[in-house]
């Protein structure tokens, strides 16, 4: 009989703690949500697209000077 008690324990113990984990994850994310909210970066205005999707085409100087930098960073090598 004890040993059933114990169990019983145990388990409802584990079931409490996964209850409240659970719970204070939703908390956190919730507080985060609202705080990039509240930031803007969940504006209903924001459709996707590029505000001037024409420049886009020919990259300007500081684009490619960028991106070079990261391939280089990154391991690739324009010789190759």
């Amino acid at each position: 009989m004890t040993d059933f008690i114990t169990i019983t324990n145990f388990v409802s113990t584990l079931v409490l703690l996964l209850i409240s984990y659970l719970l204070i994850r939703q908390l956190l994310d919730l507080r985060q949500k609202r705080r990039l909210a509240l930031n803007g970066f969940f504006d209903h205005k924001y459709t996707g697209s590029a505000i001037n999707p024409d420049s886009l085409i020919d990259p300007n100087k500081s684009a490619i000077k960028q991106m070079t930098r990261l391939l280089e960073e990154a391991g690739f090598n324009q010789e190759e």
